[in-house]
């Protein structure tokens, strides 16, 4: 018996009372329905006598509103230019994106802009470090604690 279920196996191919994966029955021949002796496997869901769950208020579908149809408005970004193809006006938008710079990033008030840069390039400098440390640990821990095979069993 299977550890959730309290009833005895039935075979999906003969309906016997034994596991599907160790039964006899050949492939080639008609399977024979636990549930109608029909002629299909026991898991079929057009079987007349296939087992219903019984529906309470937890498993009944709910319905959903009905809901208006979103219409699309036209905005600035999707209307059509005439004469123009999508190809030129694609890359025209991206050659003006290149000339523009990136905003300016706000300086915290109080912080000069020398003294942002100073720390950004320490900030750096501590991250690389910390990095080739890292690195170095992790080197001599591999070393210490893998063993290391040349390929022969």
């Amino acid at each position: 018996m299977m550890t959730n279920c309290r009833r005895e196996y039935r075979c999906v191919k003969c309906g016997e009372p034994h596991p599907t994966s160790t039964c006899p029955k050949p492939r080639h021949t008609d399977a024979t329905c636990a549930n109608c002796k029909g002629k299909h496997p026991a898991n079929f869901r057009g079987c007349p006598k296939t087992p219903k769950l019984p529906t309470t208020a937890a498993t009944k579908p709910t319905t959903k509103p009905a809901q208006k149809p979103r219409t699309r408005q036209a905005t600035a970004a999707s209307t059509t230019i005439p004469g123009k193809s999508y190809a030129n006006a694609t890359s025209s938008t991206a050659q003006a994106k290149k000339r523009t710079s990136p905003p300016a990033q706000p300086t915290p008030p109080g912080i000069p802009q020398e003294h942002l840069a100073f720390m950004q390039q320490s900030m750096q400098q501590a991250m690389a470090q910390a990095m080739q440390i890292l690195m170095q640990q992790t080197a001599a821990f591999l070393q210490t604690s893998v063993p290391v095979t040349d390929g022969r069993s």
